[in-house]
């Protein structure tokens, strides 16, 4: 079992949904990973909040026989009453209290849907809450899982016999430098970058694969504040038949063709 089945799983394992066999792999996995552990015991402290978070409720004695004892009909009512036999006179009592429950029966039931009601949204909310978190943890599973996999193939990179092909600022970012992994014949590569300076509003960078006249997306990112990035590139065909690599800045998302000003560019010696 490995991370990615873990994390499909991790909801089922926490509320103790899943079968032996399988909680018992998800645990053999975590022994080893310490990243799935911390991420099952920050879900398991949610969904225990979610269920110690509204105060156990001991109901009156006697509620369930007072509710069984309810007439159904007025029929009932009139066979009660009629009852012969010397139990008559206390039997007799009986409709004075049963027309009372009658009469604030629909006060009981519509506060007992209001309270309904406020639970569902109570729940609703921690649900939505306990799925944001949910959904955080994925992402920093899949940054790690995408952070492996680039350490993955910078080593292919140097032991294949790959190039690598350094990057550097340009006048508008002049403290910038990179490098490239290109694996032999390989179409993933590894970007490196420290010192680019951020962009503002609904900018970011993209890289481009440059061939002849050709500029082909390899990828949009967005630095961290401190000026580094490490990106997988997926490029169309093996990475080493580029000319060059260049970075510009561009709009959130990227762009087909670059628009904006070049920020870093690097030759392909091999080439």
């Amino acid at each position: 079992m490995n991370c990615s089945d873990v994390q499909e799983l991790a909801e089922l394992y926490v509320l103790g949904a899943l079968e032996p066999q399988v909680s018992g792999d998800i645990e053999a996995h975590m022994a080893d990973c310490n990243l799935c552990h911390d991420t099952m015991d920050s879900l398991a402290t949610s969904v225990e909040a979610l269920v110690l978070g509204l105060p156990a409720v001991e109901p009156p004695s006697g509620l369930r026989q007072r509710v069984l004892n309810i007439p159904t009909s007025d029929a009932n009512l009139g066979d009660r009453k009629t009852a012969p036999g010397p139990a008559s006179e206390a039997i007799g009592s009986e409709p004075q209290r049963n027309g009372f429950l009658l009469s604030v029966w629909p006060r009981l039931a519509t506060a007992a849907a209001v309270l309904l009601l406020l639970i569902a949204g109570w729940f609703g909310m921690q649900n939505a809450e306990l799925h944001g978190e949910v959904k955080a943890a994925r992402d920093e599973m899949g940054r790690m899982q995408e952070y492996e996999q680039a350490l993955a193939i910078m080593q292919q990179s140097l032991q294949d016999g790959g190039a690598l092909v350094s990057v550097v600022g340009t006048e508008m970012a002049p403290g910038a430098k990179g490098m490239v992994y290109v694996p032999a014949h390989g179409q993933q590569g590894v970007l490196t970058i420290s010192g680019l300076p951020p962009q503002s509003g609904d900018w970011g960078y993209q890289l481009w694969l440059i061939r002849g006249d050709t500029r082909m997306p390899g990828g949009y990112f967005e630095p961290e504040p401190s000026g580094r990035c490490l990106m997988k590139i997926e490029a169309p065909m093996p990475l080493e038949q580029y000319d060059s690599f260049g970075i510009t800045n561009e709009q959130r998302g990227g762009s087909p063709e670059p628009h904006g000003k070049r920020y870093m560019w690097g030759r392909n010696a091999r080439t």
